[in-house]
């Protein structure tokens, strides 16, 4: 995350989610009141970019709740198909 205010790259803030995989193309994200940033994104767990397999990668619509002054993250699935 990279604060509104930041004037040099030092001053971004690095969060781990705990989930190995890809996010690709996020579709929207925004701010909360309370400096909660919302994203919401497809996200793939096992991502092959190989192509070397009959399996297709399966991307889960998921919200990303992200808090950058305690970088707590909540995640949870919100299209399941």
């Amino acid at each position: 995350v990279i604060p509104k205010d930041a004037s040099s790259k030092e001053e971004t803030i690095w969060i781990d989610t705990g989930d190995p995989g890809a996010i690709v193309h996020p579709l929207n994200s925004w701010e909360e009141e309370d400096g909660t940033i919302v994203i919401w994104t497809p996200f793939c767990e096992d991502l092959d970019l190989t192509m070397n397999t009959e399996e297709i990668n399966t991307f889960l619509m998921t919200e990303y709740r992200l808090d950058p002054n305690t970088g707590k993250v909540i995640d949870k699935q919100i299209i399941d198909h």
